[in-house]
């Protein structure tokens, strides 16, 4: 009797337990079920947000051009607004990058551009004498003469900073890196520019029977009107 009566409360009990197992099971799937689909309301009621906001920025916009422009008068033109805003915004994101990056490069072009050249010679010689009268521009806008017989150095005047990063930029576009002329003659005229870097350019010219480039002999001019 003790045997019957210890496995029919044996058997009650493991009923119980499985019976409390089954029932905690259901429940966490229950609060699961409850959690996943909070979540879904919640995101559904936020894009219903975003979408009432930009309504009312779109209403605000159109009513400034009347009523008959507005949505009211035309409930197309909200979706196609809101296509036109999607297709819009990225593009004007990478004009307004790109602009930003252009205004950048060309910024660091002019003043690298401007800036590579150290000092700019120019003058003329020969003759019966032999003397060479040559005047050096600097960065700073100082303008030195020498005179080779005397060995004399003088400042004769400066020029404006801006004048300087004027002269700099018209000499680039001489191509005067890969322009080789070197034909004095007895009495000629001469440029040299040195650069930062230490390289120098030298041009001669004077000689008849050979012609330099016009280029080079008016910004010659330009530079001589300089120390007049």
């Amino acid at each position: 009797t003790c045997g019957i009566f210890y496995c029919r409360d044996s058997a009650e009990i493991n009923g119980c337990s499985s019976l409390q197992t089954s029932s905690w099971f259901d429940s966490e799937v229950l609060r699961n079920r409850q959690q996943k689909h909070t979540a879904i309301r919640y995101k559904q009621a936020e894009e219903k947000d975003n979408e009432r906001m930009t309504m009312k920025f779109l209403l605000h916009k159109k009513g400034k051009k009347g009523f008959g422009n507005s949505i009211f008068g035309n409930p197309s033109l909200l979706s196609n607004d809101l296509i036109t805003q999607k297709a819009i915004m990225p593009s004007t994101l990478l004009l307004i990058v790109s602009v930003f990056v252009l205004s950048l490069t060309t910024s660091c072009f002019v003043t690298r551009k401007s800036s590579v050249i150290e000092k700019i010679s120019f003058g003329n010689g020969g003759g019966f004498t032999g003397n060479v009268t040559e005047y050096t521009l600097f960065a700073n806008g100082e303008i030195e003469r020498h005179e080779s017989i005397t060995d004399e150095k003088t400042i004769i005047k400066t020029i404006d900073k801006n004048e300087v990063i004027k002269i700099n930029n018209q000499i680039s576009k001489l191509k005067y890196k890969t322009y080789t002329f070197n034909h004095p003659g007895n009495t000629y005229s001469f440029l040299r520019i040195v650069e930062e870097s230490g390289k120098e350019y030298y041009i001669s010219w004077g000689e008849p029977s050979k012609q330099v480039k016009a280029e080079i002999t008016l910004f010659y001019t330009k530079l001589t009107n300089l120390v007049k």
